[in-house]
């Protein structure tokens, strides 16, 4: 399963990890689901003609993130931790 196009990208990356998941989820749906408004709530993002131009705008990304190579960082870098507290979860009403 998945795209083709996304196999340009390291599979550690999580973008790919991450467009595979998708896609593969999605046509997992499709492939089980004959009814369109059923399939459209099961993956829950939208309209079948949504999740079609979704699928079109990251195809025409994938390229553009292999330029980029936003999974790599640059030789000399470093993150500062900034650690904070802990948020309390809100209370349920």
């Amino acid at each position: 399963g998945g795209w083709q196009e996304v196999k340009v990208i390291p599979e550690g990356a999580m973008y790919r990890q991450v467009v595979e998941a998708t896609a593969n989820h999605r046509l997992g749906v499709l492939d089980a689901e004959a009814d369109p408004a059923a399939a459209e709530a099961a993956i829950g993002a939208g309209q079948l003609e949504e999740l079609i131009e979704q699928a079109k705008d990251e195809l025409s990304l994938i390229p553009k993130m292999a330029e980029w190579k936003p999974w790599e960082t640059p030789e000399g870098h470093t993150v500062d931790m900034v650690w904070e507290e802990e948020v309390p979860e809100p209370e349920a009403k």
